[in-house]
């Protein structure tokens, strides 16, 4: 199976929703390949145009199409324009010009052919022309910023050399992708050995996966790998400004597997993407790959179970082939009893095994459970889990309990892996899998499980009573062990239970053992039933106000440390362990789902009192270390994130606190969109609450100025920084330390621009205000002092560069220490600097000196100690030395795998960096 980067918005479909007059337009100069102009094409160019547009909206993210502020949909317009357009000067090349320039002088002689006006005209044919070669035409000879106000939706300029170079990359890319079988002049092109093109965004990456049948066709594929690079090399600058970060083609497989024969079968004479080829390290081969793919395993649950037969039947039906099983039934049955006790009865039999406790969706539970991959970009560790997935097979089963229903996208994918499934869940029908129900136990049965929990008869001379019971509950499980454990309190009788319940009506409908279709609303009617048990039990209100923060939380297992979050002791959770609200494992303690909506309505006006001690220390930095392991800070995040939903619209300042410091976990993961949704809520607070012109409305602004930032949407970036600069400013003073971090803030973004005067120009107003308020020696003043430092080193100006890291690192080194990470760091800045100058020697002994602390300080193992390793590699490897080379980047990889994982952009860097030296080598 293929894991594709999937893009649902086309930028047709953009251009007819934002431009209806435009898209029409379009649509008649291109319509169907009719036109003349475009039959003297041919047909294979005109598939070749249809291929061009397709690669085009891979390319480039819905969220970067959508964007007026990288994509007008004027600009749309001339791009679509130019993709149908660009290949016409075929008709008239001669050796002296090539087709590409030869479609731009066609296009401005007669732009009314193609239904343009002369502006128009000689807008596409400046993109047209940009498609050629380098030494043929430069994009730099574009009339970048180029004005076409009758067609410009926003007012603004056109960035021709952004849409010749998007052109450029994707009729290259082309080159490499599938066309229709058949074509004479291509039959034997490289080209039809590719399978598909993915863009991955996320990580910068453009991957061509390929099925070359022998050696000759893997070595042409290879070349094609390093020309697409080059000509990607061409354009970086350009198509980094249209919000689009790609900086490496990448060829799957990267080594050659041997011989490959494709049989008629195997082919699709329209295209090759039905071909697999799975290279010979698949992931799932990997013994980096561990057993348990989740850090928890279920507690085991061997008493009382009664549900051997099942358990067989399952497993019996796994192997049969049944491989998506569907455990169903009524919450409180004993679903999850039955998957733990087939988890731990298989978990030996399979090479890989995980137990998923359902959180959102299947894609959230993966990330939740999943310890693979650990240390990887949010979006790219998904990737990594689901290319695993997709490639594993019947050796891994996995386990994920209490499963929505609605959960339709998930169970989509699920049904596409060829793994071995087992869902729980109320839900029946869900989707292909075949569904085992789960029945209410006997009669006698339940008196068993009721004198499990029930230690006050041990001669069972109140049998008869505790049928009754029994019968009230309709043989319902969990019911039975609640009233057990209740009748157990002391000062309590099993008369006087009967007897409170009959008074309080309290009996489950005669229908409930026949219910199989509405298992959601059945177990509402339980919960409510619940709900009048749990008014029988009499609790104090230490002990109500823990249920209904457990009640807020996840249906997972939370951690011990939850008391501390509470404010309570282990004694205050006791009693509600043994009454069976809460139940406890070696992790700590976990609420059953039918027991928290029982609770909640018991409880169903929460008031902020009541979770002040949680919500306090959740907005601490005491919470969640987002340098921690991504399954700690993930579990962590969902409770965060789950307590937070029940206060989004408590204006109170520590709610903003706590929105604030989950949105800033999430960006810290690469969520960036969720980061965004709770800064969001955080700023409504604040600006309700604390005014427009607070200095916490302002940290707000700044924070989403960063987020901002890191999604590489500069524009928006400026602009919440200038909204954060314009508070402090007023407010804090022009020589406040937070006035100057804003200036800081704005430079950095001006300096990925590559606006270098203006990001000098705030570096030295920040750096004026630190120098005099904080003083010449704080560490604040050295991060300036290296700011302005990389900023000459990005423009090549290395004497300065060195200056000014020279300046910082004074000071690091006397306030900070000889031993701290961050000198090591600078270290690193000055070593980077002279392997520039091609000062090798000085390269490496500042190298050295940045490991020497890292290793020391950092340990072996961390992902900043492999960064130094493979920058000693990469200078023994500008110097010719490859032997050396060699040695480092091995040193780099083996930690990077280890720590990073196999999926990691640095750990690919680093295998291509290997692999070339080997060849090199050889």
């Amino acid at each position: 199976m293929i894991m594709k980067e999937v893009y649902a918005l086309r930028f047709r479909d953009i251009l007819k929703s934002k431009a209806p007059d435009l898209y029409s337009r379009f649509n008649t100069i291109v319509d169907d390949g009719e036109k003349s102009f475009l039959r003297t094409l041919g047909k294979n160019d005109y598939i070749h145009s249809k291929s061009v547009e397709k690669i085009l909206d891979k390319l480039v993210p819905d969220s970067v199409k959508t964007n007026p502020v990288f994509f007008d949909s004027g600009e749309i317009f001339l791009l679509l324009v130019a993709i149908y357009l660009h290949d016409i000067g075929r008709s008239f090349e001669s050796s002296e010009s090539s087709h590409e320039l030869e479609s731009g002088n066609e296009i401005r002689k007669n732009y009314t052919k193609y239904n343009l006006d002369e502006f128009q005209g000689e807008a596409i044919a400046q993109i047209c022309e940009a498609h050629a070669d380098e030494d043929i035409y430069s994009i730099q000879s574009c009339n970048n910023n180029y004005g076409i106000g009758s067609i410009s939706a926003s007012g603004r300029a056109f960035d021709l050399q952004k849409l010749g170079a998007l052109l450029r990359l994707a009729d290259e890319l082309d080159n490499a992708h599938p066309r229709v079988a058949g074509i004479g002049a291509q039959e034997n092109s490289i080209r039809n050995r590719v399978r598909d093109v993915i863009p991955k965004f996320e990580i910068g990456i453009i991957e061509i996966q390929s099925v070359p049948r022998n050696k000759d066709e893997f070595d042409r594929l290879k070349q094609l790998t390093s020309y697409t690079q080059k000509r990607l090399d061409e354009i970086l600058q350009y198509i980094k400004k249209a919000g689009i970060n790609y900086y490496k083609i990448k060829l799957d497989p990267e080594t050659y597997h041997g011989d490959v024969t494709l049989s008629h079968e195997d082919q699709n004479e329209n295209d090759y993407q039905n071909i697999v080829i799975r290279p010979t390290s698949a992931p799932n081969n990997s013994p980096d790959i561990p057993h348990y793919l989740t850090a928890q395993a279920p507690p085991i649950n061997d008493e009382f179970s009664y549900r051997d037969d099942m358990v067989e039947e399952l497993n019996k039906a796994i192997k049969q082939n049944k491989k998506l099983a569907l455990i169903s039934g009524l919450g409180g049955i004993g679903k999850t009893t039955i998957a733990k006790a087939l988890y731990h009865q298989i978990k030996d039999e399979y090479k890989h095994v995980a137990w998923v406790e359902y959180q959102h969706s299947i894609k959230d539970s993966l990330l939740s459970s999943f310890i693979l991959f650990d240390g990887v970009e949010i979006t790219e560790r998904y990737r990594s889990i689901e290319k695993f997935l997709l490639e594993a097979t019947r050796d891994t089963i996995i386990f994920i309990d209490n499963v929505s229903g609605n959960d339709y996208e998930g169970v989509s994918f699920i049904e596409r892996l060829d793994i071995n499934v087992v869902l729980t869940s109320r839900a029946s029908n869900i989707g292909y899998f075949t569904e085992f129900p789960v029945d209410f136990l006997s009669e006698e049965q339940c008196i068993n499980i009721f004198y499990k929990y029930y230690k006050l008869d041990k001669a069972r001379a109140q049998e008869e009573a505790i049928r009754k019971l029994v019968k009230l509950v309709k043989c319902h499980t969990l019911s039975v062990e609640l009233l057990a454990r209740a009748a157990s309190k002391p000062g309590y009788s099993l008369e006087m239970l009967a007897a409170d319940l009959e008074e309080k009506g309290f009996e489950y409908p005669i229908g409930l053992r026949s219910i199989r279709t509405h298992h959601t609303a059945v177990s509402k009617t339980i919960a409510g039933h619940l709900k009048t048990l749990f008014e029988l039990v009499s609790v104090n209100d230490e002990e109500k106000r823990i249920l209904i923060n457990f009640s807020a939380m996840p249906s997972v297992e939370i951690p011990g440390e939850v008391e501390t979050w509470l404010g309570c002791t282990t004694d205050d959770i006791v009693g509600l362990t043994e009454l069976g609200w809460l139940t406890t494992s070696d992790i700590g303690y976990e609420m059953h789902p039918i027991i928290k909506e029982a609770i909640r309505l018991q409880y169903k006006n929460v008031e902020y009192k009541d979770f002040e001690s949680i919500i306090r220390y959740m907005s601490s930095d005491k919470y969640i270390n987002a340098t921690d392991i991504y399954t700690k800070v993930r579990a962590r995040l969902n409770i965060a994130e789950s307590i937070a939903s029940y206060f989004e619209d408590v204006e109170k300042e520590e709610i903003a606190l706590l929105f604030n410091n989950i949105a800033i976990v999430c960006s810290s993961q690469g969520d960036y969109p969720k980061a965004l949704e709770w800064n969001q809520k955080d700023l409504k607070i604040c600006e309700k609450v604390l005014g427009l012109e607070h200095p916490n409305t302002a940290t707000t602004y700044n924070n989403i100025a960063a987020v901002y930032d890191k999604q590489g949407d500069y524009p928006k970036a400026l602009e919440w920084n200038q909204k954060a600069l314009k508070i402090r400013e007023k407010v804090l003073g022009l020589k406040h330390p937070d006035t100057a971090a804003t200036y800081n803030n704005i430079a950095g973004v001006y300096k990925s621009q590559g606006d270098y005067p203006k990001a000098l120009e705030r570096y030295q107003k920040a750096l004026k205000i630190f120098e005099k308020v904080l003083g010449l020696e704080h560490p604040n003043t050295a991060t300036t002092y290296n700011n302005i430092a990389a900023v000459y080193d990005d423009q090549g100006d290395y004497p300065k560069a060195l200056e000014w890291y020279r300046k910082a690192l004074k000071i690091r080194e006397k306030v900070l220490g000889l031993e701290h990470p961050t000198a090591a760091t600078t270290y690193n800045n000055i070593a980077v600097v002279y392997d520039n100058q091609g000062d090798y020697p000085k390269a490496l002994e500042w190298h050295q000196k940045a490991l020497k602390i890292k290793e020391k300080v950092l340990g072996l193992e961390h992902p900043s100690t492999a960064t130094t390793y493979n920058n000693i590699a990469v200078v023994y490897d500008s110097q010719g030395d490859y032997p050396k080379a060699l040695e480092w980047y091995q040193k780099a990889l083996k930690t990077r795998e280890k720590v990073l994982g196999l999926e990691h952009p640095d750990t690919a860097t680093t295998t291509d960096s290997i692999a070339r030296i080997k060849t090199l080598l050889n």
